[in-house]
């Protein structure tokens, strides 16, 4: 696939970033120092208050309160594209430990790959996020590629396995929900997502003393069906675009995929974990057919998306879905052949659900404990948290020494390549809510209010305002029983060697993504991404119902797609305003379920032209609308833009799973949900266009699907962030 083999923008983790890193003290390397000046857009200050929504997972099986929180939901898909669960049972565990450079670069991201720890994006400007993650691929389980899962300690593996499985569940048990809100049958949106990408991401964001000259990911919106964050700690970073602001995130079509962004800090790390859940229909990223209304958005080939949304979205606050919208785009989608033999590369067989959940129970703070030793020995005891990122297959790069010394020590010199300056907001250009009377809350599902009947219809309401006004959310629920061995389990990440290193800018981040695990860490994987898997369905029928579809429509576009898991380390940095974790970005895939492992802060989403801070939520999983789900609930559900911002002392890393979704092989709206606003499209074909023309521009390939609306019209950011560059 062109976009996703492109190798030019990955870089490794020098020594000099690695000691910028580990030290903020040290000059910032120029390869993460952003610009000043970055397009004017708002972020909310004191005295604005705007919280993402909560979704409740005991609300939603309660037959209760089910209708309620699923209304809660799908209002959260619809108004933000972002929303937290909570109360969703997760007993899994997972710790890490010390790793030195050349180690951690054994798995490095290589050329042509999007797995392995390293950068794995630059800005257009050859910038680097202040950031260092671990990239994996999860499901489907027979493409897993162990070579890129670290084998120190033997449970690390076995750790993450079970954390995909259950980050997969957890997404079933969403698009459930989802197909409920949206009124499809669950079947249709879990087929969608059912044996597509599944990608786990660890992400850490160093502190930075100069936060206001890095960016720890540029802002973006995600091109994968679902993003489920988990933030390890409480440092900020993760903001949302809603309105034309970036609102921070106090803990990150009807549903919609919104820009968000992740911010640095001055002194705290802030670390997360995201697994991207990707889907498509047949290959083709679609509106769901069961949406009853004309499809919002046309369907494009899931290659041809990802192409759009790296080239066109990633960096530039413009959405590649946007051009998706009928009679803005007219391209036909691949033919029969094309489509068949580009999916072969992709959909590789159905994803099984391999466990069920209990009764959910409120998460004990102390489950949450962690440390995720792996990128360094200067993190304390973290939580656990999940990110929301959407995976591009393009920009890769290894962790060079430099970047590796940065990282560890950030009291260093800032490598060149990961100076952001030129794409660091300028003071009054780009706003960021913060301070107590401003803080933007992502909405907080209740998972217990969802599956309790007394409260299901107030929360699966709340739930659908998440979606639709943020396109995130965080989801209260009960700890994965494998999140304990995930977390005594070590991460490792890889970047892949840049084409040309002195335009190379990159992420001040280490990720780690992984495809196959060995031992107990692919064990732990395997439970965790199949759990995840549960949350998903479980979220899925909640969505329908506020959809006002049937389930079995929205579960089938997830069911048996990608699902794929991520690490990702951001390490500190001493001046977080040259450098960013993440450049702004929208997910490409469905549904991202974020855990983030600390609780430095960095997230940042974007919602009404504002990056919004997302404050880590102990207990909760922050819940990111993907690109693919936009279009699929006709655009009624939103992606949003986000990014990752560094801390200036401490590291973030998160835990990602992204659950892709598409209706048999093409990307369009569910036929339930009426006219398609969407042009339809093959899933390869949307992933070529999300992946070489989103990223790294700051608009979304989805945005040239939709129909009668140019790009520019169909996003806020388009025109403002030209200069601000999107990440998966």
């Amino acid at each position: 696939m062109e976009g996703i083999n492109d190798d030019s923008n990955r870089d490794i983790i020098t020594e000099a970033a690695a000691m910028a890193f580990a030290d903020p003290h040290l000059q910032i390397p120029d390869r993460y120092i952003r610009a000043v000046g970055g397009g004017g857009v708002v972020v909310v200050g004191d005295g604005e208050s705007l919280e993402l929504p909560v979704v409740d997972m005991a609300r939603l099986l309660d037959p209760e309160h089910r209708e309620a929180e699923v209304a809660l939901l799908g209002s959260a898909c619809r108004s933000w594209g972002f929303f937290q669960i909570t109360r969703f049972n997760s007993s899994s565990n997972s710790s890490s430990y010390p790793l030195p450079l050349e180690d951690k670069n054994t798995v490095a991201v290589r050329p042509g790959g999007i797995e392995g720890f390293g950068h794995h994006f630059r800005s257009s400007a050859g910038k680097l996020d202040w950031a260092e993650n671990l990239m994996v691929e999860t499901q489907p389980f027979q493409q897993r590629n162990l070579e890129f899962w670290p084998s120190k300690p033997p449970t690390f593996r076995d750790s993450i396995d079970k954390y995909a499985m259950e980050m997969w569940n957890l997404t079933t048990r969403l698009l459930r929900f989802m197909a409920s809100d949206l009124g499809v049958e669950q079947e249709t949106l879990l087929a969608a997502f059912r044996g597509k990408r599944q990608t786990f991401g660890l992400h850490r964001y160093p502190p930075c003393r100069h936060p206001e000259k890095v960016i720890g990911i540029s802002p973006h919106s995600d091109g994968f069906g679902l993003t489920l964050l988990l933030q390890v700690n409480d440092t900020l970073g993760l903001q949302v675009s809603k309105d034309g602001r970036w609102h921070p995130v106090l803990t990150n079509g009807r549903y919609k995929s919104v820009f968000h962004r992740v911010a640095v800090d001055a002194e705290r790390g802030r670390v997360t974990v995201v697994v991207f859940q990707d889907a498509c229909i047949n290959g083709l990223v679609k509106p769901l057919p069961e949406l009853g209304e004309t499809p919002r958005y046309r369907a494009i080939g899931k290659s041809e998306y990802f192409k759009g949304h790296t080239a066109e979205v990633l960096g530039q606050g413009e959405r590649f879905i946007d051009t998706l919208k009928k009679d803005e785009w007219c391209a036909d989608p691949l033919s029969s052949a094309e489509e068949s033999d580009a999916m072969a590369a992709i959909e590789l067989g159905d994803c099984k659900d391999r466990s069920t959940f209990g009764h959910p129970s409120q998460i004990a703070p102390g489950q949450t404990r962690l440390t995720l030793e792996f990128f360094g020995d200067r993190l304390p005891e973290k939580k656990l948290q999940l990110v929301d990122m959407g995976v591009k297959a393009m920009n890769r790069d290894i962790i060079t020494q430099d970047a590796a010394m940065a990282f560890a020590d950030h009291h260093l010199h800032i490598p060149d390549r990961f100076v952001r300056a030129d794409e660091v907001p300028a003071a009054g250009e780009v706003v960021v809510v913060g301070g107590d009377d401003e803080s933007s809350e992502l909405p907080v599902v209740d998972m217990a209010r969802l599956l309790d009947p007394e409260h299901r219809e107030e929360e699966i309401a709340w739930l659908g305002s998440a979606c639709r006004s943020w396109g995130s959310s965080r989801t209260r629920t009960r700890w994965l029983s494998v999140l304990a061995a995930l977390k005594d389990s070590a991460i490792t990440s890889d970047h892949q060697l840049a084409k040309d290193h002195q335009l190379a800018n990159l992420d001040w981040a280490e990720n780690l993504i992984l495809l196959i695990y060995q031992g107990s860490f692919r064990d732990s994987i395997d439970k965790y991404t199949v759990e995840m898997s549960n949350l998903t369905m479980r979220l899925l029928r909640f969505m329908a119902s506020d959809l006002g579809v049937e389930q079995e429509p929205l579960l089938a576009a997830f069911r048996g797609k990608r699902q794929s898991t991520a690490l990702h380390h951001y390490p500190p940095c001493r001046h977080p305003e040259k450098v960013i974790g993440i450049a702004p970005h929208s997910d490409g895939f469905g549904l991202t379920l974020l855990l983030q492992v600390d609780d430095t802060p960095g997230l940042q989403v974007s919602n009404g032209g504002r990056w919004h801070p997302v404050r880590p939520l102990p207990g909760a999983f922050i819940i990111n609308i993907g690109e693919t789900l936009e279009v699929l609930t006709n655009g009624l559900y939103r992606s949003v833009f986000h990014r990752v911002v560094v801390d200036t002392e401490r590291d973030r890393v998160t835990v990602v799973v992204f659950q892709d979704v598409c209706i048999d092989g093409v990307l369009k709206p569910l036929p339930e949900l009426g006219e398609p606003l969407y042009h339809a499209i093959g899933k390869l074909e949307y992933f070529k266009g999300h992946t070489t023309e989103v990223v790294g521009q700051g608009e979304r390939f989805i945005d040239t699907l939709k129909k009668g609306v140019s790009g520019s019209a169909a996003n806020p950011l388009i025109g403002q962030n030209k200069r601000v560059r999107g990440l998966f």
